[in-house]
Parts: C-alpha cells; sequence; structure tokens
C-alpha cells in the first residue's frame, strides 16, 4: 500500500522530511510540480533519499521538469513524468470528495468517464491549473459530488463485478452491528493543503461557509441504489465530528493562507533580519558581559600605630582556656622516643701474620630447664668442620616453657678459631658441642651454637687488614647524635601542629644510649652504630600568646586603642620550664599595630558602580586611610567599580 504526497513549489525540505517521517506505509509517490524548490538542489534531493532509506520506504518522484528529473536521477530516486496507476485516480477522486472508501469501495469507482477525466487531469501535473479546487464553486462542487454518486450506482452494471450487490450489504451490516470497529477514513493531506489553497474571491468562500450544514448531510450517508433497493453505510458516530472539523480547519486554512501569501518574505528580507537579529544578540550579550563578568578587588592600608612591650606570659598544661586577667594560656605536654641506626667504614689496618679468625656465636640449651655451665676453649665445630674455641667461660641458661611451647635458654659468646689461616674466615652457619656427643641422652643434639656474622682476622703470611679505631667510634658517635637531634626536633615539631610555639629552653633530651656491632680493634671493614634517645616538651599555641600579648599592648599607655592581634610580632627571651608541674614562664619582647575604624561592608555597599574618580572622591572622606589599591579581572575592563555586590571585595590591609 502506498501514499501519495503533493509538493507546493516553495515548501522546504524540512517540512517534506517531517511529513516522510510521520508516513504509515512503506511506497510514497511524491508529486512535485515545475520548478519546486525540491528539485532544484542536489543537495536537498539526496537529503531526501537519506531520510527515506534511514526509515526504509520506497520514494517515487513524478514530475515533468526536465532539469528536475536529472537531478533525481542523479540523487538516486525514481521518476516518473506522470501517475498511471488507476488507484491514485481514484485517491484524487477520494480527497475532492473528502471521504476514504475502503479497498472494495475503491474498485466500485473504477469508471470510463472518471478514468478519462481523472487521466486528463494527471496529465496536468505542474501546470498552473493543477488541482486548483478554490477555482470551484459550491454548486460545481456539488455536481462533482453527484457525478461521484453516480458512478458508484453504476458500477453494479460492470461484469467483472457480479457480487457488489452482496458486498455492499455485508459492509453495511457490519458497520451498523459493530459501529466504532470499522471506519471510513478520512484522507486530508497535511490538513488539506493541496485541496484548499488561497481562495480567489471572497463569495466563493462564504458560500462555502453559508451551505455547510448542507454538505455535512450529504457525507454523514453514503447512498447507493439498485433497481429497487437502497443500501445505506452510515459513518460510525465520531466521523459527523470528525468531517465537521475537518470543514473548520478548511476554512481556518483558507484564511492562514490567504494571510501568508499577502505578506510573503523575501529572502533578502529574510537575511536582512537575521544579520540585524545577530548583531542585537551581541549587544545585548556585550552589555550582560559588562554587567555581571567583571570583578574588583579593593584593598585598603589604613594608618596604623605601632606599640612594644617587654612581658612575660605564663603557659600551664592542665588548663583549657585563656585568663586574661591572669595573663595565662593553655600549654601541652609532649613525649618523644626516638633511634637511630647508621654505618660506618674502618679507617684503621694492621699487618695479620698467621692470625686466627674469631667471631660471635648465640649457644642454645634446649636440653633441661637447668643452665649449663661452659669453660673457656670448650670445643664448638662448625657445620664445615672448622674447630672453634670459646675464649672466656660462661653459662647456658636453662629452657623455659610458655603456652605448652618451649623456649630454649641462650647466651651469646666471642669463639677464637683452633687453627690460623684464611680458611676460618667463614660464613655464619650452625655449630655443635663435640664434648656432648658421649653424654647420652639427647643433649649433644639439644646443645646447638649459631653465628650471625661471618668469622673473620683468620690469615696466613703478612697481609694488611681493615680494623676499627677508637677515632672512628668517636666520630660515628657524634655524626649519629647530631642526626638523632635533628630528627627528634623534627618529630616534636610534626606532633606539636601547625600554629604550636615549641621554644628550644622547653625541650629536654635525656641521655643517648648507644649500641656498637663491633669493638675497637676489631678486624672488620664496617661496622653499624645504634643511638636511643627520649625527648619531652611543653609547647604553646602561638594565637593563643598573640591574644595575650595583644591586650597586654591596649592597655600599655595611655592610648585606649586596642592592638590587632593579628600584627603582633614577638621575640622570645629565656624560658622556664617546669616539667613536674607542667608549666612555662614565657618572657618575650612584643610589638604590635593599633586597628582601625573602617567598616569594610559600608565601604563596600557605597563603592558600587563608581568610577575610579568617584570612588577616589568617596575614599577621601573617609579618615585613616592611608592608601587604597584596586585590581580588576579581566584587566581590560577596568575604570568601574561593578555594580553588583557579589563580584567585589574590600580588603583591610593593617
Amino acid at each position: 500500500m502506498h501514499q501519495t504526497f503533493y509538493i507546493d513549489i516553495d515548501e522546504e525540505i524540512t517540512s517534506i522530511v517531517e511529513r516522510i517521517k510521520k508516513a504509515q506505509v512503506k511506497e510514497i509517490i511524491m508529486v512535485v510540480p515545475k520548478r519546486a524548490l525540491l528539485i532544484q538542489s542536489i543537495v536537498n534531493l539526496r537529503i531526501l533519499k537519506k531520510e527515506a532509506d534511514e526509515v526504509n520506504l520506497q520514494l517515487i518522484i513524478v514530475t515533468q521538469d526536465k532539469l528536475g528529473k536529472i537531478l533525481i536521477e542523479k540523487a538516486g530516486i525514481l521518476v516518473q513524468p506522470k501517475i498511471y496507476k488507476s488507484e491514485e485516480e481514484i485517491e484524487v477522486v477520494e480527497k475532492k470528495a473528502v471521504v476514504n472508501l475502503n479497498d472494495d469501495y475503491k474498485k466500485i469507482t473504477e469508471t470510463e468517464n472518471k478514468e478519462k477525466e481523472e487521466k486528463n487531469r494527471i496529465d496536468n501535473i505542474g501546470s498552473r491549473d493543477y488541482f486548483n479546487e478554490e477555482n470551484k464553486s459550491e454548486d460545481q462542487f456539488a455536481q462533482e459530488w453527484e457525478k461521484a454518486k453516480e458512478i458508484e450506482n453504476n458500477i453494479e452494471k460492470k461484469p467483472s463485478l457480479p457480487n457488489y450487490k452482496d458486498s455492499i450489504t455485508k459492509i453495511s451490516e457490519d458497520i451498523q452491528s459493530k459501529k466504532t470497529s470499522q471506519k471510513i477514513n478520512l484522507k486530508v493531506e497535511k490538513e488539506s493543503k493541496n485541496i484548499f489553497l488561497k481562495p480567489k474571491n471572497k463569495k466563493s468562500l462564504a458560500e462555502l461557509t453559508v451551505n455547510q450544514n448542507k454538505k455535512k448531510e450529504r457525507k454523514k450517508n453514503i447512498i447507493l441504489k439498485d433497481n429497487s433497493e437502497t443500501f445505506s453505510c452510515p459513518l460510525p458516530v465520531n466521523q459527523n465530528e470528525k468531517i465537521e472539523n475537518f470543514f473548520k480547519q478548511s476554512n481556518d486554512y483558507k484564511k492562514s493562507k490567504d494571510n501568508y501569501q499577502n505578506y510573503n518574505i523575501s529572502r533578502k528580507t529574510r537575511r536582512l533580519f537575521w544579520i540585524f537579529g545577530l548583531i542585537g544578540i551581541t549587544v545585548v550579550l556585550g552589555i550582560g558581559a559588562y554587567l555581571f563578568i567583571p570583578k574588583a578587588t579593593v584593598t585598603i592600608m589604613a594608618k596604623t600605630e605601632s606599640k612594644s612591650i617587654d612581658s612575660e606570659v605564663l603557659g600551664k598544661t592542665n588548663i583549657k582556656k585563656i585568663d586574661y586577667n591572669k595573663e595565662v594560656i593553655p600549654a601541652r605536654f609532649i613525649t618523644v622516643n626516638q633511634q637511630i641506626t647508621k654505618e660506618y667504614n674502618s679507617t684503621g689496618s694492621k699487618v695479620v701474620s698467621n692470625q686466627k679468625a674469631q667471631g660471635t656465636v648465640i649457644i642454645y640449651n634446649e636440653y633441661g630447664p637447668k643452665p649449663q655451665p661452659l669453660i673457656a676453649t670448650t670445643r664448638i665445630l662448625s657445620a664445615s668442620g672448622k674447630l672453634f674455641r670459646l675464649k672466656a667461660g660462661i653459662v647456658v641458661p636453662g629452657f623455659t616453657k610458655e603456652g605448652g611451647k618451649v623456649k630454649p635458654g641462650s647466651v651469646e659468646a666471642i669463639v677464637v678459631a683452633d687453627s690460623s689461616g684464611e680458611d676460618y674466615n667463614i660464613s655464619p652457619t650452625n655449630f655443635t658441642i663435640p664434648g656432648f656427643q658421649n653424654s647420652g641422652g639427647d643433649k649433644y643434639h639439644k646443645f646447638y651454637a649459631k653465628s650471625n656474622q661471618a668469622m673473620t682476622g683468620g690469615g696466613n703470611g703478612t697481609k694488611k687488614v681493615g680494623t676499627i679505631t677508637e677515632r672512628d667510634i668517636a666520630l660515628a658517635k657524634k655524626k649519629t647524635l647530631k642526626d638523632l637531634n635533628k630528627l627528634v626536633d623534627s618529630k616534636i615539631k610534626k606532633l606539636a601542629g601547625e600554629g604550636a610555639v615549641v621554644l628550644d629552653d622547653a625541650v629536654e633530651k635525656d641521655e643517648a644510649t648507644y649500641r656498637l656491632s663491633n669493638s675497637a680493634g676489631d678486624i672488620v671493614d664496617s661496622f653499624n652504630i645504634t643511638i636511643q634517645m627520649e625527648a619531652k616538651a611543653i609547647i604553646i599555641q602561638r594565637a593563643d600568646l598573640r591574644q595575650v600579648v595583644a591586650q597586654i599592648l591596649s592597655l600599655a599607655g595611655d592610648s585606649a586603642k586596642k592592638i590587632d592581634s593579628h600584627s603582633v610580632l614577638l621575640d622570645f627571651g629565656k624560658a622556664d620550664v617546669n616539667f613536674q608541674t607542667g608549666t612555662i614562664n614565657i618572657r618575650f619582647h612584643a610589638s604590635g599595630k593599633t586597628i582601625t575604624g573602617i567598616d569594610t561592608a559600608k565601604i563596600k555597599n557605597d563603592i558600587l558602580g563608581k568610577s575610579e574618580n568617584d570612588l577616589e572622591a568617596y575614599l577621601s572622606t573617609i579618615p585613616n586611610i592611608e592608601k587604597v589599591a584596586i585590581v580588576y579581572w579581566p584587566s581590560f575592563m577596568s575604570g568601574r567599580i561593578p555594580f553588583q555586590k557579589s563580584r567585589v571585595k574590600v580588603l583591610l590591609d593593617n
């Protein structure tokens, strides 16, 4: 099933695209007059082809425009000079009669007289008189209606439709029984755009309006006569309202079309409207930018007086708030326990000849809970068969039990190789005690030793080896202690937090403890030193101290002007700290500037929209102002303070 669209000569491509998108069929025949805008541009045709393909529509254009045919074929759209299908001819009759018959009823109206009449009209597609219904009077319109009924009455005489009477009877019965289930659709293309054009005289339009009721009566029932019998096909209940609305819309459309044609605007005029419109929009945007984009920051530098004083304030760890009367502020106690390990190279050296290797081992006792003494020279044997002896006597503690598990006793001991030579400079390993081998039981396996570092010092002949000197150890302690002090101070400041005051006199550090991996004289290339320190400090908040000092400065001298706490500068003297009582007595030299009585909120309200000259004159009336600086954003929009309060900042710089 297809649908036919009739295109106006000046109809835009956007309107045509909207029509094909709303189509309910898969095939569209588009009748286009000569010199129509649609077929004058290959771009329009390609857009039309693309939109039709997207909704899967078969598109055929009917036109007699020779140049248009070439462009249509170039765009890939089917083109025909005329419409030859009889269904299209019937559709034109249906539009004139304003009634859409169903498929069976369309076949009835195929008569030779109508074929000839409609064929002549289709041949004139694109001509000036094509489908110009507005030239007909009401009587002519009624005559055509009677001709259509006459065609319907004569259809039964054709031998190709012998069962017409029965089919009409069946249709009538179905419509009467179901009413709203079967409808005779009104095909009005684009609100009868192609049917009702601009009337040439107002008289025919008036006649059409006057005889409207007669037309409604005619359209309510389609009466088909056959000799002595009459078959009536009543329309659905709501069909009468559709017909009335159709004629009302048709009359309204005629008036709007008439007004539109009377006020048709040329392309050049429309282009001028666009240009002036863009200029107007640009002007409005420029005014808006001038009013709403700029920002201004006004910084007022006030005249101030300076005061200074030498005084002291007490800080206590057992209070939470400032006591202005007693000049006491809250303090806080901090403790730090820090450890640091550093590695240093040995700088000493000595010549060794037939030296015995030595090192440290840890001896374990898993045999029993009683301690086991071992005398000097007790043998211990490495896993590789190297024999070492204890340098001094020791006692190995017995094992203990923790939660059902045995924890062996252990002790550290120095061992010396039984013979000299480099072969005894062995890596860390496990050792056994040969003396317990014949003791019976598990004693030989329950007593054992392990070394965590390699044995060193063994050699043959003359050879230089690195050794630790006393100077190496002293320098290592000094440098490591310095690094540890820095680390402790940094940790105290970090724990104190931003805005805290940590005085050197308020920090107390305990004596540092040292641990060396080797002793002076040991034959090693490097050694480690570990230092541990505990420190404590009493700190105060700088803001609390400034507030108390500002009050002290305000009360000093004869002036009653207040001091701005943010302007207070402090130079600290010696502080007395008592860690037992948690107090600190802070001595200082302080200076500060007086607060001026400048109301920035009032100034902000008063300067909105003022030029720089007016602003300068206004600020000159306010005392205690020394200087004013103005910063505009963007910088090129300067010279006037913005009108909006939110776009202006007024800052007071003391």
